[in-house]
């Protein structure tokens, strides 16, 4: 027994499934088979482009823009490493959209790097997974010994020990023999701290 109907003036109730079809039913199955693909095509092209977003905004690798001039060559494989252990810890601020900027500059900070001033914002492109990080320096306005050991403070009263900046003009000689450690200053370190700031006010 065959269903359906051969003629598009007469409709039957299962004319979708049966094996007649008229060429009424045919062009809205065609019609409705190519919305289908349409459809199919828009959503493919849609996560390709998604994915193609995600893969331009990664930072699989970084590379660092230096944005202060430097009198010395910046050694960026101590900063290549703390941004892999910060990335390792923060696995979905691998993105450029997404990326906490000073959050990373206060992680690099505190394990490591206090010379780091900041990260900038416009991180861009730099090739298939690579991201360019824009990296600025703490200028030194005094510089403190002890010992074999030097230690430099910007304006804002922070210490740290890599300084890619001329000497300053103020030096301060501890000769107390209290040590040093972690880059922090043990001893006088709120001395250190008031006169970066009073010196770069002045």
């Amino acid at each position: 027994t065959f269903t359906g109907s051969l003629s598009s003036n007469v409709s039957s109730a299962t004319e979708r499934s049966a094996e007649l079809r008229s060429p009424r039913v045919q062009s809205h199955d065609l019609r409705r088979h190519r919305r289908k693909l349409g459809g199919l095509l828009l959503a493919s092209i849609a996560v390709a482009g998604a994915l193609l977003g995600l893969v331009y905004q990664s930072i699989a690798t970084v590379e660092f823009e230096v944005t202060s001039p430097m009198l010395s060559t910046v050694d960026t494989s101590t900063y290549q490493k703390i941004t892999d252990e910060y990335f390792a810890g923060h696995p979905l601020e691998r993105f450029r959209f997404s990326l906490d900027e000073v959050m990373l500059a206060r992680y690099m900070q505190e394990n490591g790097a206090p010379e780091i001033k900041s990260v900038g914002h416009n991180t861009k492109f730099a090739g298939f997974g690579k991201s360019n990080i824009p990296l600025s320096f703490r200028r030194p306005v005094v510089s403190w010994t002890n010992g074999s050991t030097s230690l430099y403070v910007d304006k804002t009263g922070a210490a740290f020990g890599r300084n890619y900046f001329e000497d300053p003009g103020v030096k301060v000689v501890d000769q107390s023999g209290i040590s040093t450690k972690d880059n922090q200053v043990v001893a006088s370190s709120r001395f250190l701290a008031f006169m970066g700031k009073i010196i770069g006010r002045m």
